[in-house]
């Protein structure tokens, strides 16, 4: 008589609901949309409140001058507003919205490779984290700051802003995506 029990058969083995490919990346573009649409109005507040000189004569941080600064990256400097200039905010915006789609596909198939389709809120919040502080450090701080000779959209408010824009995106994708994933899979017999 063995000690040992036998292994389970791989069908006794329980499993989970793992999400296609497709369904992975169409969770991540809504969720980047709309986790992008939370670090879109963290910008907002955040230039408003610190009203604080930008790196462009005559513009101090204002609600526009993140979404403006965000214009400027592409049609220059002169894009960079603090008053209300519908064409270059609707640009940011658009292009920032449009950036979290394609972003959040990418960070959600980085969450369901790390912590799965049914991690818990902690996890979610963890690997989110670090994703959002992962785009701020290659986006902002190697590819935008190195294109721009005088860094207006890091300066277009505090520093620090953008650090929290990029948490609160990273940790908001990843939290809709794994509430989305628990919601579909099949429940426990």
């Amino acid at each position: 008589m063995s000690t040992f029990a036998a292994a389970p058969s791989p069908t006794s083995l329980p499993t989970r609901a793992e999400p296609a490919l497709r369904e992975v990346v169409r969770a991540g573009v809504g969720a980047g949309v709309l986790a992008m649409s939370a670090a879109i109005g963290w910008i907002l507040f955040c230039g408003e409140v610190a009203n604080a000189p930008t790196p462009v004569p005559g513009v101090r941080s204002s609600t526009w001058t993140g979404v403006t600064a965000v214009t400027g990256v592409i049609f220059g400097s002169d894009a960079v507003h603090g008053s209300f200039h519908v064409l270059s905010i609707a640009f940011g915006i658009g292009l920032l919205l449009v950036l979290g789609g394609v972003l959040g596909a990418v960070g959600a198939a980085i969450v369901h490779e790390t912590i799965g389709p049914v991690a818990g809120a902690a996890a979610a919040v963890t690997v989110g984290l670090a994703y959002g502080f992962v785009l701020q450090i290659v986006l902002v701080n190697l590819v935008v700051n190195a294109i721009q000779d005088r860094n207006d959209l890091y300066g277009a408010m505090p520093s620090w802003g953008w650090w929290v824009a990029s948490a609160t995106y990273g940790i908001a994708l990843a939290l809709l995506v794994t509430r989305r994933w628990r919601r579909a899979a099949p429940a426990p017999a």
